[in-house]
């Protein structure tokens, strides 16, 4: 069995975006916003499902020419998805690392 090596249209499924998404939140989103505690517990999945959402739809745009309204809702559920997919990834690897 081979690996095939991941494209952009990768990032248009939710498991492809969900790996990004929270890569992106962990390494550049949420340091830079420099957030407490308190306030990325409260905000963090809020800022997940943004940053999952336009994610999912530069990628979407990108991979497809002449994208319709439909793909562009498409993407927009699977950027949804992908935040919330990210917010459990976030959840599990923060636990299991106190």
């Amino acid at each position: 069995m081979t690996l095939d090596t991941p494209t952009l249209a990768s990032l248009t499924t939710v498991a492809g975006a969900a790996i990004l998404v929270s890569v992106l939140l962990q390494f550049a989103v949420l340091p830079v916003l420099n957030l407490s505690p308190a306030t990325r517990d409260r905000f963090g999945p809020l800022i997940a499902i943004v940053v999952g959402v336009i994610v999912v739809e530069i990628a979407t745009l990108t991979v497809v020419t002449g994208a319709t309204r439909q793909d562009v809702g498409q993407g927009l559920l699977n950027g949804i998805f992908a935040g919330l997919a990210a917010i459990g990834i976030h959840d599990v690897t923060s636990k299991s690392l106190r």
